[in-house]
């Protein structure tokens, strides 16, 4: 005597027939379907660190540049170097909170400013800014290179920026998952 093969619900045995079939979404009791879980998908985000050494870079070259002494200059020249100064030191703050390519555009530009009135001296039309720095804490073979190495980190930051896979700073949401149906 032969025994036909079970298949389905069957093979299992006779408790598995009784029960009944369950979706495979099956809903939480409110109403909503219950959705499979899955690990999060990575999230690409751009490099913070260039930002941060552009910030510190920054915060040095304003230290630097700070006119400690007065040497008998006039009001407006002294105010003039506290602005630059001040400048690097608001950019280097922002740059913490947000790094955003126009505030990384700033932050190349004022030091690169600086960097080359340090290069140029006296060569520039108006001596305002070579007899700003004149008035700087720091001796001019150090302001001289923590104006260009801030200038370098800035402009490094801000590549990295524009060039990173997200660099308008917008995360764009991840579409809605499709509920499916599975068929009996």
């Amino acid at each position: 005597m032969t025994v036909p093969a079970r298949t389905g619900d069957e093979a299992a045995g006779p408790e598995r027939a009784r029960r009944p079939r369950r979706l495979l979404f099956a809903g939480r009791g409110d109403g909503r379907p219950r959705l499979p879980r899955r690990s999060p998908a990575p999230v690409v985000r751009s490099a913070v660190w260039p930002g941060w050494l552009a910030a510190v870079a920054l915060a040095v070259c304003a230290v630097t540049h700070f006119p400690l002494r007065h040497d008998g200059v006039s009001l407006g020249l002294h105010a003039y170097t506290v602005g630059l100064s001040v400048l690097c030191t608001a950019l280097a703050l922002i740059l913490v909170v947000r790094p955003g390519a126009v505030v990384l555009a700033g932050a190349f530009v004022v030091p690169a400013l600086l960097a080359a009135a340090h290069a140029y001296g006296g060569s520039f039309p108006s001596a305002v800014l070579s007899r700003s720095l004149d008035l700087a804490l720091a001796p001019a073979w150090l302001s001289a290179p923590a104006a260009f190495a801030a200038a370098l980190l800035a402009l490094a930051a801000l590549v990295v920026r524009v060039a990173s896979p997200l660099s308008d700073g917008r995360w764009t949401p991840s579409p809605a998952p499709k509920a499916r149906r599975v068929t009996e």
